[in-house]
């Protein structure tokens, strides 16, 4: 018998960036934008530009912070939650 283990996780780890908008609903996605209106232009422009975020990086701490303010800690940690690699099996 084998066994697949899932890999434990990172400490540090990058989350792209178009897997946390795919994850928003559309109405998440209108107060999110919206939000972003409100950062400072520099941060705004990383996050705009970048496609991918460590969770090294300062601009995960404001990432998480906008969107803890507006959609809630527990929807803010979904969206920022690490990606396991999927089974080969399926499984």
């Amino acid at each position: 018998m084998v066994a697949f283990r899932y890999p434990e996780p990172n400490k540090n780890y990058q989350l792209q960036k178009l897997t946390i908008v795919q994850k928003l609903t559309d109405q998440e996605a209108d107060i999110v934008y919206s939000a972003m209106a409100q950062m400072p232009a520099k941060l705004r422009l990383a996050l705009d530009t970048a496609s991918a975020v460590t969770t090294d990086s300062e601009f995960l701490g404001a990432l998480k912070a906008l969107l803890t303010v507006v959609l809630g800690t527990d929807r803010a940690g979904q969206l920022l939650q690490q990606e396991l690699p999927q089974s080969p099996f399926g499984c």
